[in-house]
């Protein structure tokens, strides 16, 4: 497993941190993988500046150009399913307190 951080612009970040945006096209310039962490920094392309916002995902399965180009995916990009690995913290630390007894 690999930790990237990656620039995403403001009306997509929004999207992922709600959970409606669950896959990413990116351009597989990293070699990313399943298992991958990505931290995602919310960056405002026509100011060039980072708004200071930030999420950690996990890849959970993707599809890479070099093998789906006949399902229209460019050769040298990949198409990433992920999860808020900051939400599965969460949940884990709520579990272990209910068990616990302390929730």
């Amino acid at each position: 497993m690999r930790r990237h951080s990656l620039k995403i612009w403001p009306q997509l970040f929004e999207q992922v941190l709600s959970g409606a945006m669950t896959c990413m096209l990116r351009r597989n310039d990293r070699g990313f993988e399943v298992g991958d962490e990505l931290l995602l920094e919310e960056f405002r392309y026509r100011l060039g500046e980072y708004t200071g916002r930030k999420c950690r995902v996990r890849v959970t399965h993707m599809w890479v150009g070099d093998e789906y180009v006949q399902f229209g995916l460019m050769t040298g990009f990949a198409l990433l399913s992920i999860e808020h690995v900051d939400a599965l913290q969460r949940e884990a630390e709520a579990r272990v307190k209910q068990v616990m007894g302390e929730a």
